[in-house]
């Protein structure tokens, strides 16, 4: 049979604020460390909870904690957050360079073609074309040398000299 939830009533924050009523499950034979505690406005909280027992006059007590759980979600919300924001960046740094090097090598192969084909006779119309072709791939070589320096500089793998 399934037990009931587990309830407490705490006691008046000394803070000018409702009493708060928690409620929370029992998982296995140890409460839930983490739960949503209903404050007297009607508005949710979560609340961390800590069990330390202590022998008071002889006698074993267990004392309990609350401490409002807001800040600490918040924190662990803006974490995971900046986490995930970093692990972007980094993905979005490796894709850059390695984009700009895929590109770049096939390009000079291109580039240094045409310039062969150049110092070759060929008809003036012909010779228009690979002129323009070569300005066409400087013009991505030069791109894809920006964006792999703009890696460099994201990576901090550029030194700067006098």
């Amino acid at each position: 049979m399934p037990r009931p939830p587990l309830r407490a009533c705490m006691l008046q924050d000394p803070r000018p604020r409702p009493m708060m009523v928690v409620t929370g499950d029992k998982d296995g034979d140890e409460p839930t460390r983490t739960v949503r505690a209903v404050r007297g406005d009607g508005t949710e909280v979560p609340v961390d909870i800590g069990l330390t027992p202590v022998v008071v006059d002889g006698t074993m007590v267990v004392m309990m904690t609350l401490v409002d759980g807001t800040e600490h979600q918040r924190m662990l919300t803006t974490m995971a957050q900046r986490d995930a924001a970093l692990a972007a960046a980094e993905y979005r740094k490796a894709m850059l360079s390695t984009l700009s090097h895929e590109l770049r090598t096939p390009l000079v192969g291109v580039m240094g073609n045409l310039e062969v084909l150049a110092t070759m006779p060929m008809p003036p119309a012909q010779r228009e074309l690979a002129a323009a072709a070569f300005t066409c791939a400087k013009a991505v070589l030069d791109t894809a040398n920006a964006i792999l320096d703009h890696a460099k500089l994201e990576a901090g793998a550029v030194a700067l000299e006098h």
